[in-house]
């Protein structure tokens, strides 16, 4: 079993996709050392060909739906989702 004593909420700036930011997250949870880990999400609608973040709630990579609307507030909802679903699992 492991402790973890903190994990890392990681929404990125600009840009938006966290992919860019991999080696940076990486970095820091090794510096912090055992019982630390990271979590990170895009914004909806950010990402690259078949990776686009919101696809599995209807955005799609041909064409923008309102599914996720692209605006703050459903950017805000797209991460009380996401952080929602976290806290349902044993992800932690």
């Amino acid at each position: 079993p492991r402790l973890l004593l903190l994990v890392l909420l990681f929404i990125p700036g600009n840009p938006g996709c966290c992919s860019w930011y991999q080696k940076l997250l990486l970095e820091a949870v090794k510096r912090l050392g055992r019982g630390f880990a990271v979590r990170a999400t895009s914004y909806a609608g950010h990402g690259v060909g078949s990776n686009i973040v919101g696809s599995e709630n209807g955005l799609g990579n041909d064409s923008r739906s309102n599914a996720i609307v692209l605006t703050i507030d459903g950017q805000v909802e797209h991460k009380i989702q996401w952080i929602d679903g976290l806290l349902a699992t044993d992800y932690f």
